[in-house]
């Protein structure tokens, strides 16, 4: 999550929100800084971009796994590395990713075909990652982590993101 001070957010608001959103007369008026202008106010104070995707974004249409999704969400986030961010992935998509590949239409009910799915995905979609990343001269890691890490404290130290 990242705070921003109050102008900052007041400004990604007015650009997010749609004019009918926003009922002041006068907001067409006012000088709102460029799109460009506000990710550049946003990013100069993070060190650290934490990036969530799921299935849906590495799953095309056709429930296969998307290298060209992959692939350009790997290109956005090399560009960042390459500006002096510490990038962090946080993925999901291996179930979705091991349905297709096990011929799955819809998201399996029973445990274990979940779990097979997701074992079978998530080599797959590692693999993906590596490939994509390599060819930007990135070295990619994973660290598996469930719901079970993140209340205990101990658990956090021990997660290390600053590479």
């Amino acid at each position: 999550m990242i705070a921003l001070p109050f102008a900052q957010a007041a400004k990604l608001l007015c650009i997010l929100l749609p004019y009918s959103l926003a009922p002041n007369p006068f907001l067409p008026f006012l000088p709102f800084p460029s799109v460009d202008d506000i990710r550049k106010d946003l990013f100069q104070s993070l060190h650290r971009v934490v990036v969530k995707v799921g299935t849906k974004i590495l799953v095309g249409d056709d429930n296969a796994p998307s290298w060209d999704q992959l692939n350009h969400l790997v290109a956005q986030l090399s560009l960042l590395h390459d500006e002096g961010y510490a990038v962090v992935l946080v993925t999901s998509g291996a179930v979705g990713v091991g349905m297709s590949i096990l011929g799955y239409s819809t998201r399996p009910k029973e445990l274990p075909e979940k779990q097979a799915c997701a074992a079978i995905g998530q080599i797959r979609l590692m693999h993906m990652y590596s490939e994509s990343f390599a060819k930007r001269g990135k070295t990619v890691a994973q660290i598996l982590l469930s719901g079970d890490d993140f209340p205990r404290f101990v658990g956090i130290q021990q997660i290390d993101l600053s590479a």
